[in-house]
């Protein structure tokens, strides 16, 4: 079951997916947007919303960094009703 916890238009959802918390950030791109999804760290899933914004432009500009924490595909608002 795939539940949303919060989201910032534009720029991030967060869902829980089982036990596991995933956080489906925005891409922007010229000609089309989209979204990619990473597992959250037992510390990270404690940020605040204002932190979650933060963090989401960190992996956003550092997307190498975070690939490996990627879920693929991603988690959109689409599979809520999963």
């Amino acid at each position: 079951m795939i539940k949303l916890i919060t989201k910032n238009n534009w720029d991030f959802s967060l869902y829980v997916v089982r036990e596991d918390y995933i956080i489906s950030v925005v891409f922007f791109n010229s000609m089309m947007d989209f979204s990619r999804s990473f597992k959250l760290t037992e510390i990270e899933k404690t940020f605040n919303f204002d932190q979650l914004k933060e963090f989401s432009e960190l992996i956003r500009n550092n997307y190498d960094s975070y690939k490996e924490r990627e879920v693929i595909p991603a988690i959109t608002s689409e599979d809520l009703s999963i």
